[in-house]
């Protein structure tokens, strides 16, 4: 480990501009005021005392960095933050924290204060200490990276100063610097072994990936994937691999599937952020097109794909769902059941049945006791198979109790009570963390969010629902095999444009605010993360992807940082042209600019996920099926007039305006239920127009420091309201104040991130953070 001690306060403070979708502030430093405190504030900033940064590290991985302020202010934010620019020795390196490799999530508060060693006519220094955890990018040989540090002071803060200074980390013995000024300290990066990397020329040379050519890149470029099983990875280590793109374009035509752990996939840059970036171009060929519909603007309809194999016996299209991509991230394994069927399938059609070993009507294990949220031993039938650190995928069936919680009380015409047919709400995925072979007993690695049912009358119900699939009336566990690990970085993807009816290709500026399908047959997606953990996306940019431009089902741990997606070709019936976060759990979504689509929606059980420092032009949608626990913060929506529910450029009749928020309601969101509990808008600046051309409107629930608590109120979860009546649809009431009428309003926090580990105020009282979590 290097460590440095200051011997030379050389320090200055500089102000430096910095974007401000970064958290980190733009405004310079006001005059100060000429008290002691401030006296010495002023003439002596505060300076960097200690640094340890690790020893040439591996690139590709996560390191602990650790460094102490001194200074005469009562406290400071701090932040770090590595650059790839360090061989330019350039003092421009790091001139704006979005050029980083991985952006600071927000300013962090020191873990330990101590009194320190320099005084100033009675006042005293003191000497405050953070430890970050920051990623490395991948390298192919070895490269030396510039860190930089920031600071806040508590004055700045208090005083609602939105500047960041930047460190200079003059005179720390065994530190190496960049530079002329010691504004950037240089840190040394290792690749990973050499049979881990496919570099931009081997690529080349041994898999016939070259750019510029005209040339199908498909094969090559999946072949050099596939090749990792055998030259540096298996599916059960945990070694990083890394494939290095060339700069310029390289064509595909069918999907990529990357099913290799530890993987990243980085070219040499997206187009907003190089000059010779790495392009792919997406143009679907016969066999990866959906057959033809009806109508080009009709729904997707995956049961097209359906093969029937044997009298009465077919492989059913909708296994697909969410449908092909551009990148699908998710395991080929294939369920032994179906072995047989699959080697005689079509090879359009064999990817129905890849990863069929997840699906829960296939490997799920059921539970033998009822455990409670809170806990996080769940006792089931049988542990055999079942390994420590393996992802398991926990459902509990959907009861008659949990759908009259959440007032779903649907009727047909002739006043019979319907129960929605739904996947399970109550889902998330875990990882197993202890075995006991005796009890036949497992322990997670967090405490379960919801009660997990042994059947669906294990809660009380007065009795079973008898609709839907008989897997999801119990209780239970799936051991999936998951894609771990998987990285993207650096590169643009577009699809080329589909035909309008007189045969020209369609053109970005009619796709734009165009809410129909233009052709549904070519809407395959961008990014598809199913059964997928630990992923992440950084310096990616998109545009005018078929469908959505990035697509989960069934994930957790994601990061996706630092991008730019912009535009779909349909963005109409089925709900297409999203940014959908659906069933994933624990990620994170920051600083991104996403444009130009239909929505950016969280639904279906999705909880505990942090939608932070974007900018959009399209509104952020709670979409229903209990998504819960998600924290909506810093983030700047504004939606243009042409943004809205209209004919001829939208889907549907109705003439209706979408503002910057959606919230679903029980009788809206009839194919699951309603948005869940303490969903959480914070310090976002959401505005809408009016009128075309006309000025940006504020946003009722963009007030500053205000906690906006969506379905939540003094029991719990709690539906909104007007009055003592649940409203049935958002449309029409966007504009009305529910606070305590299912959106809690009560507390507040001062703070610019939900994540510090503060304190709230509600009602005059203090409570941690972590209770909205």
């Amino acid at each position: 480990m290097k460590t440095g001690k200051n011997l030379l306060s050389i320090c200055t403070s500089l102000s430096i501009g910095l974007v401000a979708s970064t958290g980190l502030a733009t405004e310079h430093l006001g005059e100060p005021r000429e008290l002691v405190i401030d006296q010495v504030s002023r003439r002596l900033p505060p300076i960097m005392t200690s640094l340890t940064l690790p020893e040439t590290p591996k690139g590709d991985t996560y390191i602990d960095v650790n460094w102490a302020i001194e200074g005469y202010h009562d406290s400071y934010r701090s932040a770090v933050a590595v650059f790839e620019c360090a061989n330019q020795i350039d003092e421009n390196c790091g001139a704006t924290v979005s050029d980083a490799y991985d952006i600071p999530r927000d300013l962090l508060l020191p873990i330990e204060e101590q009194r320190g060693d320099w005084g100033f006519e009675g006042t005293q220094t003191s000497i405050f200490s953070y430890k970050a955890r920051i990623k490395l990018p991948p390298v192919v040989e070895q490269k030396d990276l510039a860190v930089r540090f920031y600071v806040l002071s508590d004055t700045d803060e208090k005083d609602n100063k939105r500047s960041v200074s930047l460190l200079i980390n003059g005179g720390l013995d065994g530190i190496d610097y960049l530079g002329s000024t010691g504004r950037m300290v240089k840190l040394t990066v290792q690749p990973n072994s050499p049979e881990c990397i496919i570099t931009k020329e081997e690529l080349e040379s041994g898999y016939n990936v070259k750019p510029n050519d005209g040339l199908d890149d498909t094969d090559g470029f999946q072949m050099a994937i596939n090749s990792f099983n055998l030259r540096c990875l298996n599916r059960n280590n945990n070694n990083r691999a890394l494939i290095e793109l060339p700069s310029g374009l390289l064509n595909i035509s069918k999907g990529i599937f990357v099913d290799q752990n530890h993987l990243t996939i980085k070219g040499q840059g997206g187009v907003q952020n190089s000059a010779t970036p790495t392009m792919f171009e997406f143009t679907p060929d016969d066999e990866t097109q959906y057959p033809a519909h009806s109508s080009r603007n009709s729904k997707l309809d995956l049961t097209l794909l359906n093969y029937y194999y044997s009298s009465g016996k077919k492989i059913n299209g909708s296994w697909l769902w969410p449908g092909r991509a551009i990148f699908k991230i998710q395991s080929r394994n294939v369920h032994s059941s179906y072995l047989s069927v699959y080697n005689s399938l079509p090879e359009n059609k064999k990817e129905i049945l890849e990863g069929s070993i997840n699906f829960h009507w296939k490997a799920g294990v059921p539970i033998t006791e009822n455990s409670y949220k809170g806990e996080s031993i769940i006792k089931l039938t049988s542990v055999y198979g079942l390994k420590v650190g393996q992802s398991v995928w926990v459902l509990s069936p959907n009861t008659n109790n949990l759908y009259d919680s959440l007032g779903m009380d649907y009727y047909d015409e002739y006043g019979d009570e319907i129960r929605v047919d739904s996947p399970q709400l109550r889902q998330k995925i875990y990882l197993i963390t202890e075995i006991n072979e005796t009890n036949r007993t497992i322990r997670i690695d967090q405490p379960l969010e919801f009660d997990l049912l042994v059947s669906q009358t294990s809660d009380g119900s007065r009795y079973a629902i008898n609709s839907g699939s008989k897997s999801a009336q119990v209780g239970k566990i799936v051991p999936l095999d998951a894609v771990d690990g998987v990285r993207f970085e650096n590169f643009h993807l577009y699809q080329t444009s589909p035909l309008s009816e007189d045969g020209t290709p369609y053109t970005e500026e009619q796709a734009k605010n165009n809410y129909t399908n233009l052709d549904v047959t070519k809407a395959i997606h961008g990014f598809l993360f199913k059964y997928a953990v630990n992923p992440e996306i950084r310096h990616v940019s998109t545009s005018m992807i078929g469908g959505h431009p990035l697509v989960t089902e069934v994930a957790s741990n994601l990061v996706i940082n630092n991008n730019q997606m912009i535009g779909s070709w349909n963005k109409g019936l089925g709900g297409m042209g999203y940014f959908r976060l659906s069933k994933v759990w624990n990620s994170e979504v920051c600083h991104n600019e996403i444009y130009d689509l239909r929505h950016l929606t969280l639904q279906y059980s999705s909880s505990r996920n942090l939608i932070c420092h974007n900018n959009l032009n399209n509104d952020f949608n709670n979409h229903g099926g209990l998504e819960r626990f998600n924290i909506i913060e810093n983030n700047d929506i504004a939606i243009p007039f042409e943004h809205r529910n209209c004919e001829p450029n939208c889907s549907e009749s109705e003439t209706d305006r979408w503002y910057p928020y959606y919230w679903s309601t029980s009788q809206k969101a009839t194919w699951a239920s309603p948005t869940g509990q303490r969903n959480i808008l914070f310090n976002n600046i959401m505005s809408y127009q009016e009128a075309e051309d006309g000025p940006y409107v504020p946003y009722p629930y963009s007030t500053k420091q205000v906690i906006h608590q969506f379905g939540w109120g003094e029991n719990g979860w709690e539906h909104l309201k007007i009055g003592d009546k649940r409203i049935s649809n958002w449309s029409g009431v966007e504009l009305e104040d529910f606070s305590g009428n299912g959106v809690d309003t009560s507390c507040t926090y001062s703070g610019k991130s939900l994540l510090d580990s503060a304190e709230m105020e509600c009602g005059g009282e203090s409570y941690p953070l972590s209770d909205l979590r």
